[in-house]
């Protein structure tokens, strides 16, 4: 925690007496959390959506310092930083493969480099250099360093946390959708992140959006 805002959560630890997580989850199933003092006793459980440093200090916290991620923002400044009622992302949100070759952008035009993912291990990913997301529109045959160019049908998953099933098409002449190939989508609040398996034939490739 920043120096600045150590008096100030020293205060707070002192003016609250520790009760056991479980001896407040007790309390509030049996509604005492409608007790101010039993609130202030288990703010974390039973008033979970509440910021317990001031209000400056968390957007010190948020903006200057950039801690929401780590436990002095999910500890003291819940509101302030949006973790009032979040649930956990899923595992792949954090256990994940990244895709940076910049070759995979949509609007990549060099012929001479033809590349396949009929090899590519099939796992979760993230996209970076090449787009933050598969395109969700068609792309056009000979781009983004292949032959046929992979594109998402449907929309990204809009809810922080949800996993969506799409298809794939992979453009080749005038088909939008010569292959198909299934994957899963989900959202992990800032970016998504894909399942994707290897191609059925060459040259076959997952694209970028930009």
């Amino acid at each position: 925690m920043p120096a600045e805002l150590k008096d100030e959560a020293e205060k707070v630890k002192r003016g609250v007496p520790q009760i056991s997580v479980r001896s407040c989850r007790i309390l509030n199933k049996y509604g005492y959390c409608r007790n101010a003092g039993i609130a202030r006793f288990c703010i974390s459980t039973c008033r979970p959506c509440v910021d317990r440093l001031s209000r400056r200090s968390c957007q010190l916290l948020k903006i200057k310092y950039r801690q929401c991620r780590h436990h002095t923002g999910r500890f003291y400044c819940r509101r302030t930083c949006g973790h009032c009622g979040q649930k956990p992302l899923p595992v792949q949100c954090r256990r994940y493969a990244r895709l940076s070759d910049a070759t995979r952008r949509q609007s990549y035009t060099n012929n001479k480099i033809i590349r396949c993912d009929n090899r590519l291990p099939q796992r979760w990913y993230r996209f970076g250099a090449q787009g933050k997301n598969l395109p969700t529109r068609p792309t056009r045959p000979y781009y983004c360093g292949t032959h046929a160019s992979g594109w998402m049908t449907g929309a990204l998953p809009r809810i922080r946390g949800q996993t969506v099933s799409r298809i794939v098409c992979f453009s080749w002449g005038k088909n939008k959708c010569a292959w198909r190939l299934p994957i899963y989508v989900t959202n992990c609040g800032i970016y998504n992140v894909y399942y994707l398996r290897p191609t059925k034939a060459c040259s076959l490739r997952y694209c970028g959006n930009l």
